[in-house]
């Protein structure tokens, strides 16, 4: 089930793509892994970097600041094989000083308070994330990892249906997915002027990762 949601979730984030983002002249350099999880591949990375001066600022201010996280496997030719979407919604309590941290992966929502900035970011920006089920992934090597972050994004449908993404990703409820899949594709689609401020981080090739024995 999982391989089907990756190939489905392909076709859905392509039309956003190998693309960089405005006032990147190449995507930044992403150093990730592959490992397995069972029969799950699962990629570690760190995105930190991604959180500009102004995007603390308006944290430390006060005022709501979501992330959007979209993590693609692509394969040897630069396909995309699997797909992960990441939400992150952090607030500023001025009167605590507490930051309220939620975030949202596929069938998992976290929701901690922080007393520093730094150690929110760092729990929405350090991603290990499931991509999909090995048998996906039909080379042994030249994988990489591309991550595109999506700062303060301005369209909130684009939020709501990203959170309803990944707070149910198969689109069982209803018998409804594949309307559910088409709504998601438009909300990939969207132009860069509803998504704030982006950047886009690309790793080098990676081996298929390997249970053991194999060459």
């Amino acid at each position: 089930m999982r391989t089907r949601l990756g190939i489905a979730l392909v076709a859905l984030v392509v039309g956003s793509g190998a693309g960089v983002a405005r006032g990147q002249e190449e995507p930044a350099p992403l150093s990730a892994d592959l490992t397995l999880q069972g029969r799950e591949v699962v990629t570690r990375y760190d995105v930190t970097s991604a959180f500009t001066e102004a995007f603390r600022k308006r944290l430390s201010g006060g005022l709501t600041s979501r992330v959007l996280i979209e993590t693609l496997l692509l394969g040897p030719d630069g396909r995309p094989m699997l797909a992960q979407v990441r939400t992150c919604e952090l607030r500023l309590d001025v009167w605590d000083d507490l930051i309220y941290a939620r975030i949202l992966d596929t069938n998992r929502v976290s929701r901690r308070t922080y007393q520093l900035i730094d150690d929110a970011l760092r729990a929405c920006g350090v991603v290990e994330t499931v991509m999909g089920e090995a048998d996906a992934l039909e080379y042994r090597r030249g994988y990489k990892v591309q991550v595109t972050v999506s700062l303060n994004p301005v369209s909130e449908e684009l939020l709501e249906r990203t959170r309803e993404f990944t707070s149910n990703p198969r689109g069982t409820t209803g018998g409804r997915p594949r309307a559910f899949f088409g709504a998601v594709a438009r909300l990939f689609r969207s132009e860069e002027d509803v998504r704030g401020t982006t950047f886009v981080f690309l790793s080098g090739p990676i081996a298929r990762p390997s249970a053991g024995g194999e060459p």
